[in-house]
């Protein structure tokens, strides 16, 4: 068994300042806006997808929930974007479904394929503070991305290792 933080971290291959992103520690002097290229407020984002969709202006998190702005922010392709929100680490089944989906934001067309007018956004009925719960899963995002690149496994794989090691209530 390792013991030693600094034995974990040389035998995953992983630095200290790395270890400390991943696992989330308060002491790292970033802001979560920062991991994702942004700042706190007052960002103000062309559209990478579509010239004629306005900007994506607002706080970090605000803006992030534009499809088409979280892929350009993540540097992910949209299908491991699936694979992201597909993970029970990430979106946690509910009593309702999902904790998080896809909607579209174009009232005239909502079946959409645009990833200018897609939104991740809360779906559980159940949740009250619907932002603390996508800032919460923003943070999430990041470190389940960095972690599974660094490990070489697929999202799949390690959303079911972190899943099964997870306690129980």
């Amino acid at each position: 068994v390792l013991t030693n933080q600094n034995i974990a971290n040389e035998y995953l291959g992983v630095t200290t300042e790395e270890a400390a992103i991943i696992t989330g520690d308060p002491n790292t002097a970033s802001g979560p806006w920062d991991f994702w290229g942004l700042k706190e407020t007052g960002n103000k984002l062309k559209d990478p997808t579509d010239g004629s969709a306005p900007d994506a202006e607002g706080d970090w998190d605000e803006v992030l929930q534009r499809v088409s702005i979280f892929l350009q922010q993540s540097g992910l392709a949209y299908r491991e974007m699936l694979e992201v929100l597909g993970s029970y680490f990430i979106n946690p089944a509910t009593s309702t479904g999902r904790r998080f989906g896809i909607v579209s934001t174009d009232v005239s067309h909502p079946d959409t394929c645009n990833l200018s007018r897609l939104k991740i956004q809360v779906t559980d009925s159940t949740i009250s503070d619907k932002r603390a719960a996508l800032k919460e899963a923003w943070n999430k995002i990041h470190r389940f991305v960095r972690l599974s690149r660094k490990l070489g496994w697929t999202m799949r794989d390690l959303d079911k290792a972190i899943v099964a090691l997870q306690p129980k209530n």
